[in-house]
């Protein structure tokens, strides 16, 4: 745009100094060259055009009315003369003109050079402004757009966050119940809440069934275990011509069976605490006691002195038995995690066997 602008001011110019030297042969007709030529300069001139005419040995022939006077841009520009000029912009004072040079020639004599310069500072500086204001105007726009779209992406990103902090916050209990309603959202967002919404359910139908199978396989196993315990204790009770290693054999049985029902009974509480409905018989007592319980089997299962510190007795109300294990697991724990050798005291949680139990089994067994 600049450029067109420019280059129109230029063509004007070229125009103007191409017809002078005819414009002062016509002129030349009626009154001398020198008249004509300043006729020609008058009549040409405009507050925005100024015209001159340089004598070969620098002097001014002729000149604009507006150059007579004695400002800055005037004498700027009356400098520039003894050269040949091309069309082109020049900035003269602050002030920027169009400004061309060319030789005088009439009647087949040379006057001097001509210079023709059109101030364009009105233009340019409306054309520079324009630039300006088109350069802020973009740079609002492009910040308005990056906040719309950052925006945009917040808003689109806010379902996704609602999904991972429900994700973090769910558990097992609550996979029934966790579902994402997201109307306010994009598409692939809604299409992806759906698939999650599916696969909260099959979790949920999923965990619901393993639940209900340990709770139903622990129930099941639990009543034939007991009276298959149940006959082997009577038959020992009454088995008065048992020999000695049928009895040990029907003693390891029993005591495996007891076990197994234990183990069936565990599988039972923790399905109820999943479903949250545990039960717990609360009893007082002396929880030394018990320490002192769980701590003999400890030393008689790992081979180990364990120390208890603290004899003043401490009265508790608790669940007995869910005491007792969780003191025992402590314990296996700590001795698991020391590095020294021990046997798995899961399986004597909640009995205490008898010291030749191991022995009685391996001769059955052999």
């Amino acid at each position: 745009m600049q450029q067109i602008l420019i280059d129109s001011h230029k063509q004007t110019v070229q125009d103007i100094a191409e017809r002078f030297p005819q414009d002062v042969e016509l002129y030349s007709k009626m009154m001398s060259v020198q008249s004509g030529v300043q006729m020609v300069i008058n009549n040409r001139t405009t507050p925005k055009l100024f015209l001159w005419v340089s004598r070969p040995n620098g002097t001014i022939a002729a000149q604009s009315t507006s150059l007579s006077q004695q400002n800055s841009t005037a004498t700027a520009l009356l400098s520039l003369s003894g050269r040949l000029l091309k069309p082109q912009v020049y900035q003269v004072s602050g002030h920027y003109l169009v400004l061309c040079g060319a030789p005088l020639n009439v009647q087949g004599t040379t006057l001097g050079k001509l210079y023709v310069a059109q101030d364009i500072t009105r233009d340019q500086t409306m054309f520079i402004d324009l630039v300006r204001s088109l350069s802020i105007a973009t740079m609002l726009s492009i910040l308005v757009l990056m906040l719309v779209i950052a925006m945009y992406v917040r808003r689109s990103l806010q379902p996704l966050r609602q999904i991972s902090q429900m994700a973090g916050k769910i558990s097992a209990e609550d996979l029934a119940e966790a579902q994402l309603h997201l109307e306010q959202a994009p598409s692939e967002v809604k299409e992806l809440t759906q698939t999650l919404n599916m696969t909260l359910s099959r979790l949920s139908a999923a965990w619901e069934q393993q639940r209900q199978f340990v709770s139903n396989v622990s129930h099941e196993l639990r009543t034939p275990l007991t009276l298959v315990d149940g006959y082997l204790q009577s038959l020992l009770r009454r088995g008065v011509n048992l020999t000695e290693a049928q009895r040990e054999a029907l003693e390891v049985a029993s005591d495996e069976a007891k076990r197994t029902i234990r183990l069936l009974q565990d599988l039972l509480n923790l399905a109820r605490a999943d479903s949250g409905h545990s039960y717990f018989n609360f009893e007082s007592f002396v929880v030394n006691d018990l320490v002192a319980e769980v701590v003999g089997m400890a030393e008689q299962f790992s081979n180990r002195t364990i120390a208890i510190e603290g004899r003043l007795p401490i009265q508790v109300r608790a669940d007995r038995d869910s005491l007792k294990q969780v003191l025992i697991n402590l314990i296996d724990n700590a001795m698991k995690y020391s590095g020294a050798e021990y046997s798995d005291l899961r399986e004597t949680r909640a009995n205490c066997y008898s010291s030749d139990y191991s022995s009685k089994r391996s001769r059955v067994w052999d």
